[in-house]
């Protein structure tokens, strides 16, 4: 049996997460409280963090707005915790059950006992006396918890296992399906109406045998390769119809095939930070990510007119504000990734994107206000004004500018009294110093018009497949506005429920126009 089921609520791994730092007979003393609240908890009722918290640890929580936790995952959650409190400690097996044990009273099978964890049943993990841990459940909790669910537990000794004459009915049913071409699941769908069988047992029953696999159709493998042609199929305006019937999955198997694909994506991503004390605050999110200045953001630069730029630094207030929260959702995002499980669902991955287009938006901003800056000191150094220089002398240098400007933007610390302009403008000029010669033209180019270029999206972050590509007024009418939402030219970018439900449609209706834009 695994250690613990994962957690279900966010905040009881949170928890979990402090009690294991915990001294260890502050530990032992939560870890009863948690098994008796386990055995309190009912399915159907809802219960606030606070009431839980103090239960587990005798502390108070004093603030307003706490989550309700429903009584069915929190009693699952209690139990894992339990698990993985016992862990770290040295438990005697006396007294304990094995989980073979436990099985045998309750007259059931050893996957209905692991069931049975999800319910309310309390393991611990003991050591032998030969040494060895193993995972026990204590004699008096699994016989209350026989007096207290025996309807339950009635209803699981009704099932038995597969006889062997079952098992060969079965199989030779299955045969006789030859030349239909159903799938695996379909022909065991329909073994399990028939034998009034689960789907499961069914399945596993005929999934291995060599002649009903050739019974059964055979479906080529779908990798990663398939996955990222259904990524490019619906971004191409291609219909979920027309893709079901080229891979030969069903709709809901592509989806989580693409939410799977995302997730690789975003852990493999580069989001650099710098923690802040005030990140650990409860109103860190809605003190620092309410300010005006970043919750109003100025709209994403696809291009940028070099020759036109100005310096237009921000005050210290504003830059403090965009930098706070520049770093406060890379912070998030990076946490929220590591907590995704391995079939996300679709708002976990669609609120990780915001942040990171969000992220994008305000680095941006920092940037865009201390190009001229920097763009200024790379003159001093070529000894000539960008306009003299040749096309691609000067577009060369504004890139090397806007990458050297992104690294000291993405790992600024106001904590140390760090200025974007400033330091932007030192390292500049300290890189400029240690190269050994810089190119500088001994006359001046012909003279040439504004210099207009491509934001180097997709050479400053990892994440520029969450970017816009095209300006909002190529954009459909009908389309743009939520475009705009989208990406950020109305404010902070926002998430697709958040979209539908200040446009007041169907998130279904904003996911489908958006896939190609």
């Amino acid at each position: 049996m695994p250690i613990s089921p994962q957690f279900r609520i966010k905040e009881m791994r949170e928890l979990g997460d402090q009690i294991k730092i915990a001294p260890e007979h502050i530990r032992k003393k939560q870890m009863v409280s948690c098994e008796l609240l386990a055995g309190e908890i009912e399915s159907d009722i809802l219960y606030p963090l606070d009431y839980v918290i103090f239960r587990l640890t005798g502390y108070r929580v004093d603030s307003e707005n706490q989550p309700v936790l429903l009584g069915d995952p929190l009693k699952s959650d209690l139990v894992s915790l339990v698990a993985i409190i016992s862990r770290a400690l040295s438990l005697s097996s006396e007294n304990m059950l094995a989980a073979e044990q436990v099985a045998e009273l309750f007259k059931v099978s050893m996957r209905t006992v692991s069931r049975l964890r999800k319910e309310g049943l309390v393991f611990h993990w003991v050591i032998d006396k030969n040494g060895k841990r193993r995972i026990g459940c204590n004699k008096q909790t699994a016989l209350q918890f026989l007096s207290s669910h025996k309807e339950r537990l009635q209803s699981a000794t009704c099932f038995s296992q597969l006889s062997l004459k079952e098992q060969k009915t079965i199989m030779h049913a299955a045969q006789s399906y030859k030349g239909k071409e159903l799938s695996l699941n379909a022909l065991a769908r329909e073994l399990a109406k028939k034998n009034h069988r689960g789907l499961e047992t069914i399945r596993l029953l005929i999934k291995n045998d060599e002649k009903v696999q050739k019974v059964c159709k055979q479906t080529p493998p779908f990798d990663q390769n398939d996955t990222r042609l259904v990524q490019r199929a619906l971004q191409s305006g291609v219909r979920w119809r027309t893709i079901q019937n080229r891979f030969r999955r069903t709709i809901p198997a592509l989806r989580k095939a693409l939410l799977r694909l995302k997730s690789q994506d975003l852990h493999e991503d580069s989001i650099p930070f710098v923690a802040m004390p005030s990140f650990s605050r409860q109103d860190a999110e809605e003190v620092i990510l309410g300010v005006r200045k970043v919750a109003d953001t100025s709209a994403p630069r696809l291009f940028v007119d070099v020759d036109e730029m100005h310096a237009s630094s921000f005050s210290e207030s504003d830059e403090l504000s965009l930098v706070s929260a520049m770093h406060l959702l890379s912070f998030r995002a990076t946490n929220a990734i590591k907590m995704l499980p391995y079939s996300p669902r679709a708002c976990e991955i669609d609120r990780i994107e915001t942040d990171l287009r969000w992220i994008f938006v305000l680095r941006q901003q920092l940037v865009l206000s201390a190009l001229p800056v920097g763009l200024a000191v790379f003159v001093q150094h070529v000894e000539r004004p960008l306009f003299e220089l040749p096309l691609q002398q000067s577009l060369e240098i504004t890139r090397r500018t806007l990458a050297t400007i992104w690294d000291v933007v993405s790992n600024i610390d106001p904590n140390r009294g760090q200025k974007v302009s400033r330091l932007a403008a030192t390292q500049i000029d300290r890189m400029l110093s240690r190269e050994a010669s810089i190119a500088r033209p001994k006359r001046a180019a012909a003279k040439r018009q504004s210099m207009s270029m491509l934001f180097p999206s997709s050479a400053l972050v990892s994440w520029s497949r969450l970017l816009p590509k095209k300006e909002p007024e190529v954009i459909p009418s009908k389309n743009r506005e939520m475009y705009e939402m989208r990406f950020g030219w109305k404010g902070k970018p926002k998430t697709i429920s958040e979209i539908a439900s200040l446009l007041d449609c169907s998130e279904v209706l904003v996911t489908r126009v958006l896939r190609r834009w």
